[in-house]
This record gives C-alpha cells, sequence and structure tokens, in this order.
C-alpha cells in the first residue's frame, strides 16, 4: 500500500479485485460457447454433435465478466478517492474558484476604472432577521 503517488496507492489496494476478475474471466471464458469452438475436432472424433453457433447479437460472455470487474474496479478506486482525497480536492476547487472570482473583479475593476465607481455591497454582522413562517 506504500507507493510514491495517491494512484499507485488506489492501484494496488484494489489489486485483488483486478486478480479476481482476471480469474472469473477466464472461467467465464472457458464457458463460452466460442471457447468450446475450439474442440470441434475432439468432438467429431468422439462421435459427438458439433455445439451450437454462438449468438454473435450479444457480446461474449468472458467480455461482459470483465466489463462487470472494470467497473467493481472502478468502484473501488472511486471509494478510496472519496475516502482518502475528497476533501483536499473540494478544498482545492473551492481556493481556485474563489482566485478565479477574484481576478475576474480585478479585470472588471481595471475594465471599468475601478473600484471607486462601484460600491461593494457590505458584509452582514449578523443574518438578516426572517419572518416567522405560520
Amino acid at each position: 500500500m506504500i507507493s510514491d503517488t495517491p494512484n499507485q496507492r488506489m492501484d494496488r489496494a484494489c489489486r485483488p479485485v483486478v486478480w479476481a476478475g482476471n480469474v472469473t474471466v477466464s472461467f467465464a471464458s472457458l464457458a463460452e460457447p466460442s471457447a468450446r469452438e475450439a474442440n470441434k475436432e475432439f468432438q467429431a472424433q468422439a462421435g459427438k454433435p458439433s455445439p451450437p453457433p454462438p449468438d454473435a447479437s450479444k457480446k461474449p460472455l468472458g467480455r461482459r465478466v470483465q466489463s462487470t470487474f472494470d467497473g467493481f474496479n472502478y468502484g473501488c478506486q472511486y471509494a478510496l478517492w472519496r475516502l482518502f482525497y475528497e476533501s483536499e480536492y473540494l478544498e482545492y476547487v473551492a481556493e481556485m474558484e474563489r482566485l478565479a472570482a477574484e481576478e475576474h473583479r480585478k479585470e472588471l475593476d481595471q475594465r471599468f476604472g475601478g473600484k471607486s465607481k462601484v460600491a461593494a455591497p457590505k458584509d452582514p454582522a449578523s443574518p438578516p432577521d426572517v419572518p416567522a413562517v405560520n
């Protein structure tokens, strides 16, 4: 789990999900009719009828299982990211938005002649009184 970057840490923590996916995809691919088609010659020699052709309208089972485990891996990494890094990211985004708004305000001040022409509203010391709702 110890590594240089957060991405490497999340990748290593979720690696068992990938391993389980690889094993499951391997078994699912073996169960697929197209995999059994590779044994046609053996089946023909044994006197057994050949299997029906695979349904071309559906993705092969191995690919469907792989996409499911890809989703599990993404879910694992996303859960770890939210657990460990989301709060720092949200703080960063808020700071970048604040800096962008400040920069925009400076640009407007330069364009329209400074703050002397437009008075900014003052922050109230306390929130305004709100009438009670019956």
